[in-house]
């Protein structure tokens, strides 16, 4: 069906017809906005397995799905507590891997050069399946609390000065990292300490590529009279935001300074 509806922007008051967006049922984007051309699937030992908030599901923004849709044999796991999920149990308990959270804490086991020799003789027989929560700060830790398995499975994490490159969602800290730039990061490191390696080489640079060109396209369409997500007012840029008080000071990061980097689940 076609609606009526008055455009705002213009001051003679005049109508412009409307026509549903039929999203793209792979990234389920408004055609105008589809990113699965620039997606170059590739494969990695390690198995990511994507738990994702109900609530980042709807968001049209988020990067978990853009994630699951860049990595062959990645599952996408919609749910908020995850104990008794059949699927996560069943991944879980697949003795011919082992799982790992990629979540920061004292126990974790971070990707360097000292622990590089214990991760490839681990791995040789038996390759990880990754769990990663997808949600917000707020949101990934409640998860991470409501589901047993996950607080006592082995943690892996990485080291990073990245800055994320969301430019329409504030995080909480500017060494925080949206869900496909956490999963760049670990793969990079993985790769660099010469623990395992994407295939193709190289191949998981079509992370932040992908994620890249989403925020470009959405800044565009931000910026541009002449499209339907045009902003009248100016766009302020991430780094001139300030995140909520209650963030300031919370040790939640990925990062390489230890004193920093340990949350309390």
């Amino acid at each position: 069906m076609r609606g009526v509806a008055v455009d705002p922007r213009r001051g003679d008051n005049s109508r412009m017809t409307t026509t549903p967006r039929i999203p793209c049922r792979s990234c389920l984007r408004p055609p105008q906005t589809c990113y699965c051309a620039e997606i170059r699937p590739f494969s990695h030992p390690a198995k990511f397995v994507i738990l994702q908030h109900p609530r980042e599901a709807r968001h049209g923004l988020g990067s978990g799905r853009m994630a699951h849709l860049c990595l062959k044999d990645s599952e996408l796991i919609r749910g908020f507590e995850f104990g008794e999920d059949p699927r996560f149990l069943e991944l879980l308990n697949d003795e011919s891997r082992q799982p790992l959270a990629l979540y920061p804490g004292p126990q974790a086991t971070v990707v360097n050069e000292a622990n590089r020799d214990t991760l490839r003789e681990s791995w040789a027989h038996r390759p990880p399946t990754v769990f990663l929560i997808d949600g917000t700060w707020p949101q990934a830790k409640k998860m991470f609390r409501v589901t047993p398995q996950l607080q006592v499975m082995p943690w892996i994490a990485f080291e990073t000065d990245r800055r994320s490159q969301y430019k329409f969602r504030l995080q909480p800290d500017p060494l925080c990292l949206s869900t496909i730039e956490a999963v760049h990061e670990l793969i990079d490191a993985l790769d660099r300490f010469d623990v395992c390696h994407p295939t193709p080489d190289g191949a998981h640079q079509n992370l932040v590529d992908v994620f890249k060109s989403m925020n470009d396209t959405q800044l565009r369409y931000i910026n541009d009279p002449a499209l339907s997500g045009y902003r009248r007012g100016p766009y302020r840029p991430m780094n001139e935001l300030v995140p909520a008080k209650r963030w300031q000071g919370r040790p939640i990061l990925f990062r390489s300074d230890d004193s920093r980097d340990r949350p309390t689940p």
